[in-house]
């Protein structure tokens, strides 16, 4: 085994989940970081508001005066795409009393265009934004193709990592601490196989315990629905493959939009609260264009996805997912073996909360996605719920409250943006992984800065993750002085 010291190490792709996810930044709302910042100093709204600026690169339409930067590394503007529909979408929002408004700015209740995690409409990975322009560092080393596979611990004080690369497994140690951002799956993993977990689980895998700290326990992940689409008269020429290129290298065109989504919507619709507010993500286009997605990602079966998908074929569609934050439901990660080489089990637990409040929340906000397509701005454009009965449902009456449980339990999918599973909270609290330093409770010399320590689950974590980086940077600076 060799010895080596070095400040960064990598996974196989260096940007993380900014590289394939759907690039839209939402902050969430301002209620639930004061929330998190209840049980943990310094984490409040307040407090962590100058950390989203700092990485920020703004070039909004309409920002707020005061919530966005203009000077960080991370680019952020409006999507570069999006069709009459999308109007549509606005001006009923309107009509309906909702505010138009950055959502990403001094209110967060109301519908806008997305905001998106793009440059000219190309992605701003976190790789673009801020491991790139640094490469020129001399304390800073990249190895790719590298997996982590151990936190190396001597009297509860982490003073090292293990590492495979090329087939070879190496060592890299640390002056003054280690720092995990492997994710909230990866970071989970790599604790646990070091000996930091839930006793019980680690002991029934052969695995010493270092720490007896319930990482892994707290999963929670937000879903989305996505059983509403909708056909329109609109009427759609036939996609020009070279245009699109074309308007692609030029910063926009439809080449720039995530499957067509364009439009946000955060509406407390009846017994929706302010508090645990429905998302809405807007997307439209040509129902063909879709089948991939649904097929590939969301692993629909080609039976689910003819029924709800064939009577639009030929039309343009615009479709409303509706997004739960702060479920209730949680779900778990455990390692499947003792091994780092073998993926972890992730169970996300879907509709499980005892009182079925995930499911009512789901279910309202299905119906009010179908009122909405009633009202006179989507009326204008003939809009019509056509999609067949899931095979799966056909025992329950088309349409009534029992058909959409059947059928959200078919369709609804993890986004697989996850939080909470190296979660953060004081010391006496049994479901605490980190403190509000990001230090690893019980333990010496050991973050963990990623998804993986946020508390609630209550929007897309992207544009939280990277204010935890900068926060970190300034505890770490607190801690050390500059490096």
């Amino acid at each position: 085994m060799k010895n080596t010291q070095c400040n960064y190490l990598t996974g196989r792709a260096v940007g993380g989940g900014s590289v394939i996810n759907f690039s839209i930044y939402n902050r969430g709302n301002r209620k639930h970081f004061n929330e998190w910042g209840s049980k943990n100093s310094g984490w409040d709204y307040k407090s962590v508001l100058p950390y989203f600026r700092k990485s920020e690169k703004a070039n909004l339409r309409q920002g707020d005066s005061g919530y966005h930067g203009h000077d960080g590394s991370l680019s952020v503007e409006d999507c570069q795409h999006y069709h009459d529909a999308t109007d549509v979408f606005l001006k009923d929002a309107g009509q309906r009393g909702r505010e138009i408004l950055d959502y990403n700015g001094k209110n967060h209740v109301g519908y806008s265009t997305v905001h998106m995690i793009t440059e000219k409409g190309r992605r701003c990975s976190a790789n673009k934004a801020f491991v790139k322009p640094s490469m020129g560092r001399e304390n800073f080393e990249i190895l790719d193709h590298t997996l982590g596979t151990k936190i190396l611990i001597k009297n509860k004080t982490a003073y090292g990592v293990e590492f495979i690369r090329d087939r070879k497994k190496y060592r890299a140690t640390a002056s003054k601490e280690v720092i995990i951002s492997g994710g909230v799956i990866n970071s989970a993993q790599i604790l646990m196989v070091s000996g930091i977990g839930p006793k019980q689980h680690l002991e029934e895998l052969g695995i010493p315990v270092v720490q007896d700290l319930p990482v892994g326990e707290t999963f929670y992940d937000l879903k989305v629905f996505p059983g509403l689409m909708f056909t329109t008269n609109i009427s759609e020429r036939e996609p020009d493959v070279e245009q699109n290129i074309r308007d692609y290298l030029g910063g926009f065109g439809l080449l720039t939009s995530n499957i067509g989504i364009s439009g946000i919507g955060f509406d407390n619709h009846d017994i929706i609260s302010d508090d645990s507010h429905a998302q809405y993500l807007f997307g439209s286009g040509r129902a063909e264009e879709l089948t991939e997605f649904f097929l590939d990602w969301v692993e629909m079966t080609n039976e689910t996805w003819q029924a709800l998908a064939e009577p639009l074929f030929g039309k343009y569609v615009y479709a409303i997912y509706p997004i739960l934050p702060l479920p209730k439901s949680k779900g778990t990660v455990k390692l499947k073996t003792n091994n780092p080489l073998d993926y972890p089990v992730l169970d996300s637990n879907l509709f499980s909360d005892n009182h079925g409040d995930d499911m009512r929340r789901m279910l309202t906000a299905v119906k009010h996605i179908l009122e909405i397509s009633k009202t006179s701005a989507f009326q204008s454009i003939d809009a019509k719920y056509e999609s067949g009965p899931l095979p799966a449902c056909k025992d329950y009456k088309y349409l009534s409250s029992d058909y959409w449980i059947c059928a959200i339990k078919q369709l609804t999918y993890p986004i697989v943006e996850g939080v909470a599973t190296c979660k953060m909270g004081p010391k006496d609290d049994n479901t605490a992984v980190v403190d509000n330093k990001l230090k690893v409770h019980g333990m010496d010399g050991l973050r963990v800065v990623d998804a993986s320590i946020i508390p609630l689950s209550f929007a897309q974590p992207a544009p939280t993750v990277y204010m935890i980086g900068e926060k970190a940077a300034d505890l770490i600076r607190e801690q050390y002085g500059d490096l």
